[in-house]
């Protein structure tokens, strides 16, 4: 049921992003009051992916959940030569073929 709700919060909220920098800083405050730190990266990754900003990713505390955001906003852009910073090689590459759109990307 919190799975749910969390998705739910997330669309609902990437349903109202905007791209000028002054919309994107409000949403990350928005992400900011969340008190889980879990809740707060999953957050920002979705404000970098609407966004489609890479810089966004920097915001992200678990470097785990920040290769993700890099990889989400890869995809969003169609960028595969994005996916380079992702450390981990199979990642790395399961990015580029979703970046390059020669599969949908997994959720």
């Amino acid at each position: 049921m919190k799975c749910i709700l969390l998705i739910f919060s997330i669309v609902l909220l990437c349903g109202c992003m905007g791209a000028t920098s002054t919309e994107i800083l409000d949403n990350i405050k928005v992400c900011d009051e969340k008190e889980d730190v879990r809740q707060r990266d999953i957050c920002v990754i979705g404000v970098a992916e609407e966004a489609k900003d890479l810089n966004v990713c920097t915001k992200v505390g678990a470097p785990r959940y920040r290769e993700v955001c890099v990889g989400r906003v890869a995809v969003k852009k169609k960028d595969p030569a994005l996916c380079e910073k992702i450390g981990d090689e199979s990642v790395r590459a399961q990015c580029k073929v979703a970046a390059a759109g020669m599969v949908a990307p997994l959720r």
